[in-house]
């Protein structure tokens, strides 16, 4: 259905928020920070935010991505031993950045960190994957464009042996 629901198929509400872009706030990816957003303002759910470009995953060397990466497994390490939800976030800027506006120019990068991940959380089911997120307003094509990305995941994550594990959900 349209609604979430917990592992008792009672409905309930995300209340959360946004790192922004890791390459800039991921020093707030800790425990500590964690446990005070949820505990002091009851949120349920945070939102990675790994941004493709500006400095983000996609413009980073190999030893940088998995800096990043690295800091995507901690944040749902972290949420998970808080009883929180994780949303992880491939944010395309698009508006700003002449090589994001088009999502298939990091397609590729997307499949292999969204199937790494995947694999790995198999068995997490307090994971949200956005596998797309970001301003394509500027492209005409965008709705194609968009659905020959998704597609291209689809084929190349989630239909994996892996899938994305358990009761995991993915939004674009």
């Amino acid at each position: 259905g349209r609604d979430l629901v917990d592992e008792n198929n009672e409905k309930f509400q995300l209340l959360g928020l946004s790192t922004h872009g890791l390459q800039w706030y991921g020093h707030y990816v800790n425990f500590d920070t964690f446990d005070a957003l949820h505990n002091t303002f009851g949120i349920n759910v945070i939102r990675l935010s790994l941004t493709t470009a500006e400095g983000g995953y996609c413009e980073s060397s190999d030893e940088k991505k998995e800096y990043f990466y690295n800091i995507v497994k901690e944040g749902i390490k972290i949420a998970t031993k808080l009883d929180m939800y994780v949303i992880v976030d491939w944010h395309m800027v698009g508006a700003e950045d002449d090589k994001d506006k088009n999502p298939l120019t990091y397609k590729d990068e997307a499949v292999q960190f969204f199937s790494r991940l995947s694999e790995e959380f198999k068995d997490y089911n307090n994971i949200l994957y956005e596998i797309i997120n970001g301003a394509f307003n500027a492209n005409p094509f965008k709705f194609v464009i968009i659905s020959s990305f998704i597609s291209g995941i689809q084929r190349g994550v989630f239909s994996t042996e892996a899938g994305l594990g358990s009761g995991s959900i993915a939004s674009i």
